[in-house]
């Protein structure tokens, strides 16, 4: 299989997403050690800022849910954004040589 530069941005879009996705799984099924709902709070700040629009909804949905899907959905956005701003900076630099 060739790699083309569009399946290797295809990928480092994924990865973070994976991990942060991981991560949820790991505490809810107590993979990470911790007392109580403390397990939640490393996703909490792995998610800031956003998390803070998230607290009210932990009060009606599982924290699997909430960051789960929004917190992934989140870090998707910001890997994309990332590429998308790697691949500017790379074509200006291309362009000014």
């Amino acid at each position: 299989m060739t790699e083309t530069p569009n399946s290797k941005w295809l990928f480092v879009s994924v990865v973070l997403p994976l991990l942060h996705l991981c991560l949820c799984f790991a505490v809810k099924f107590g993979f990470i050690e911790s007392e109580g709902s403390w397990g939640w709070f490393l996703v909490f700040v792995v998610d800031l800022p956003l998390s803070l629009l998230f607290f009210p909804l932990l009060k009606v949905l599982d924290p699997l849910l909430v960051f789960g899907v929004l917190g992934t959905v989140w870090w998707y956005g910001l890997t994309r954004l990332g590429i998308y701003v790697a691949r500017r900076m790379m074509e200006s630099r291309r362009q000014s040589v």
